[in-house]
């Protein structure tokens, strides 16, 4: 069987955990024509070596002190720029990944190295084969913080990509942006994105038990991912007053954690919201979710670019809730045109405008329009399902019909 070994800087901890998954639901569905051996740095709580659905998972330890760590099941960027003593972690972190993927490289001999995120995962790939002196194909897939960010790595990212094998973008609005740093014809180039799973994300999960738990007795709005500026969770908190002035019986529930909660909970508090209008919940393991895209209202994603030039590169939570029967509001990044049309798959709003949001959010209770959510649903069953996601992923991995252009319209594609 064709072997490839996949290197990332994210991967759950164990079943349910709640360290995002796309990257482990990506390789279970690739493992189907593939045998995958997954790299990964450790995490506390984790194993060195572990069998996750059948893929084994190697972490190694790059720093003395395992619970002070830079992959702490935090995002790695907001780390740094929150506790900027993290840097001295980053040299260890970068040369550790060389060494234990060029080690696993001469273990296994893969054909191939999938990489997840050009900065650091891309440079650890690059310098492993290097360095182990095994010929295999580099692929790397970049997930927008590797592009939005540390923009004073440009010159890195460019010379990384124009010096292995493929890249694969999760977002038409990444394209742009690549080809704006800089990469050559030679290199190929797909748009696939992360997929999910659309028998779990379902409107037959609605659950209305949920509603009694929470106190839910009118409009349930809905926000999950993290809690960092990127996601602009701020601006939907400062929407709330005038959405309860509309509807005083509306609730919002925050699910996710990160480094904005004291800020947001601080924002609430400024308001005179309660925890009966505004109720963070913290993290959730994937299973949990479900129920909650489905019996929410409104699914609100007031995402914004930050003064940094960060950004969501997909949005996967997005497709979560579309696939749910959910309302969808997102911002007008051009990150989510490539599945949000507005009045159509959803709605769009102005980024960093809480009256936008509040607004907008007053407009779809007072008149909702069923037939949104269902094309929604259609849409991310037809483009965004794991089978045909994995597929794609596949043949690109192995150059099988695949497009060489920044554009594959079998997936991505609204118009």
């Amino acid at each position: 069987m064709r072997r490839i070994l996949v290197i990332t800087s994210t991967y759950p901890r164990w079943g349910g955990d709640v360290t995002p998954d796309f990257v482990h639901e990506l390789c279970k569905h690739v493992s189907r024509h593939n045998d995958i051996t997954v790299v990964a740095p450790y995490t506390p709580g984790s194993k060195t070596r572990a069998i996750m659905d059948g893929i084994p998972v190697y972490r190694f330890k790059y720093w003395l002190n395992t619970d002070k760590i830079l992959t702490n099941g935090q995002a790695i960027l907001p780390n740094l720029r929150k506790k900027t003593w993290y840097w001295i972690q980053v040299p260890a972190l970068i040369l550790s990944e060389i060494i234990y993927a060029a080690y696993l490289l001469r273990k296994f001999k893969p054909q191939i190295i999938h990489a997840h995120w050009i900065v650091p995962q891309g440079l650890c790939a690059f310098f492993a084969r290097l360095i182990s002196m095994h010929p295999c194909s580099v692929i790397c897939t970049v997930h927008g913080t590797d592009i939005w960010g540390l923009g004073r790595l440009n010159p890195l990212k460019k010379y990384i990509w124009n010096h292995i094998d493929g890249l694969t973008m999760v977002s038409n609005s990444l394209v742009q942006e690549v080809k704006r740093i800089g990469i050559a014809p030679k290199i190929r180039t797909a748009v696939i994105p992360m997929g999910i799973d659309t028998e779990q994300f379902n409107p037959k999960r609605r659950d209305p038990i949920l509603r009694q738990q929470h106190r839910i007795s009118g409009p349930f709005l809905l926000f999950v991912g993290r809690l960092s500026k990127p996601k602009g969770v701020t601006d939907l908190i400062q929407a709330m007053p005038e959405i309860i002035h509309a509807f005083p019986d509306a609730k919002l529930l925050i699910i996710g954690s990160g480094e904005e909660y004291d800020a947001l909970v601080n924002s609430r508090n400024n308001l005179n919201l309660t925890s009966d209008q505004v109720s963070f919940l913290g993290s959730l393991p994937k299973h949990a979710l479900p129920p909650y895209y489905a019996t929410a209202d409104i699914f609100i994603g007031p995402s914004v670019r930050t003064p940094h030039g960060d950004q969501e590169g997909f949005g996967l939570t997005f497709i979560e809730a579309m696939a749910s029967g959910t309302h969808v509001v997102a911002t007008d990044l051009p990150n989510f045109d490539d599945y949000i049309e507005d009045g159509a798959t959803g709605y769009r709003i102005r980024q960093q405008d809480p009256q936008s949001i509040s607004q907008k959010v007053i407009n779809i209770l007072s008149d909702p329009q069923p037939t949104i959510p269902k094309n929604a649903r259609k849409f991310v069953v037809e483009r965004f399902d794991w089978k045909a996601i994995g597929e794609a992923y596949n043949a690109f991995l192995w150059d099988e019909n695949t497009p060489h252009d920044c554009v594959d319209e079998a997936t991505n594609r609204t118009d």
